[in-house]
């Protein structure tokens, strides 16, 4: 078994309520905290708006457990036995496959998390937190990831409602380059279209809300105009998308504020609920009106594709997931031959040395005394060696646990003087 575990916390069974609860704090910070527990060999912090999930590599699972409980119960008020759930493992290698494929997020396929993936990778890697055990199951994470990417569609066509509506518009005047568009809203639907809109290069972007500090703090992500609710009318003659996103109980836009529009076709996409357009807007001339539910069949249409193409992502996850699991095997067989060679060098050099002390040689003739024994070292390990590779091809534990007795080597030794640099671990259940 590979020496990972991990702490998850998720949308999958954590509102996110409870995910505000869990105040960690800086990510460099948790991670330096976690590495100065004895026992924590490398460790990874991934934080998101649906996730926060710690990765660490311990001596012992249990060990590590123990470790993580600890750590989380002193920062944060969330509910443990009911929202932290703990995967080791090849579970864990196999979560994380899945994470960077879009599999695990809200929105099937979306391609968010595997950039914060990387990122999350790099500073840890910069950090010194990450090191052979946790760099292999990122790197092998962020590839499948792409690959999931580049052989499937599951990232194709919008699956929520804010990209839809951008989409929708695109595809009503077929380029939006130099369009201006007023969102009214600010809040996360509204955000959701702002950032679908960040991706056009746009003639501008107003947003007004009800509470102006909201339109300025959207804008400003955005690169766009700030205005105060009751200013929005003005603005109606000079844009050619509106698209509204409030709570309001009531229709704010009626047919008398559209009506003296200047000639130029506009869109109008209401995606709110209750309806923020008076339905009598439609019957003007040159306006065009579309409500929740004309976008509702374009996003189910396009989540029935991606779950479809998310079948086909499963079995590349699986796939490589054994593959992953091998390179963690011949890591190990590695490891245990590097140390079977290692006590034999140092038995042949202390033999030669009694033998070089009880004869009177030249530099020369020693060194070819030295030549002459590790020769000999080598050809009397080479069987054991290629057994011992072959073994890890064909995952023979058996064969390897019992070279592991025959040479008496023990998981102890083969981490002696690694800990410090923690670089590799100890595979043991809790």
């Amino acid at each position: 078994m590979v020496n990972v575990l991990g702490l998850l916390v998720t949308h999958k069974w954590a509102e996110i309520g409870q995910l505000e609860c869990i105040r960690i704090g800086d990510t460099d910070e948790v991670v330096n905290e976690l590495l100065s527990y004895e026992g924590v060999n490398e460790c990874a912090v991934l934080k998101t708006c649906h996730r926060v999930e710690i990765y660490i590599v311990p001596d012992t699972l249990q060990k590590g457990r123990e470790i993580l409980l600890d750590y989380i119960g002193n920062q944060t008020e969330i509910d443990i036995d009911r929202y932290v759930r703990f995967y080791a493992g090849k579970k864990l290698l196999h979560h994380m496959l899945r994470l960077a494929s879009g599999l695990e997020s809200m929105v099937i396929g979306e391609d968010q998390i595997l950039g914060q993936l990387s990122e999350t990778y790099q500073q840890s890697r910069e950090h010194g937190a990450v090191q052979e055990t946790l760099s292999l199951a990122f790197e092998k994470s962020i590839n499948v990831g792409k690959l999931v990417r580049n052989e499937t569609k599951i990232n194709e066509g919008c699956v929520s409602v804010g990209s839809a509506a951008v989409d929708l518009a695109e595809e009503i005047l077929n380029d939006l380059t130099g369009k201006k568009v007023l969102i009214i809203g600010a809040g996360e639907m509204a955000t959701l279209v702002a950032q679908s809109l960040n991706e056009h290069n746009l003639g501008g972007v107003t947003v007004a809300n009800r509470t102006y500090e909201r339109a300025k703090n959207l804008s400003r992500k955005i690169d766009g105009q700030p205005i105060k609710y009751n200013q929005y009318t003005n603005h109606l003659p000079h844009v050619d998308i509106i698209i509204t996103a409030t709570g309001a109980p009531h229709p704010i836009i009626k047919r008398d504020d559209i009506e003296n529009v200047n000639g130029n076709k506009l869109i109008i996409i209401d995606i709110s609920n209750p309806r923020d357009v008076d339905h009598k807007v439609s019957e003007i001339e040159n306006v065009n009106l579309f409500d929740i539910d004309d976008l509702t069949i374009v996003t189910e249409k396009n989540r029935k594709k991606r779950y479809k193409e998310a079948e086909k992502a499963e079995q590349i996850c699986k796939r490589e997931l054994e593959l992953l699991i091998r390179k963690y095997e011949e890591k190990k067989i590695d490891d245990l031959i590097a140390t079977l060679h290692e006590r034999a060098d140092k038995i042949r050099r202390e033999e030669m040395q009694k033998a070089l002390h009880k004869l009177s040689l030249e530099n020369g003739q020693q060194e070819i005394i030295d030549d002459l024994t590790r020769s000999i070292k080598n050809k009397i390990l080479s069987d054991p060696t290629i057994a011992l590779k072959q073994a890890a091809v064909e995952r023979d534990q058996k064969l390897i646990e019992t070279a592991s007795q025959i040479f008496q080597i023990k998981d102890e030794e083969k981490n002696e003087g690694i800990r410090d640099n923690k670089t590799k671990t100890i595979d043991r259940e809790i």
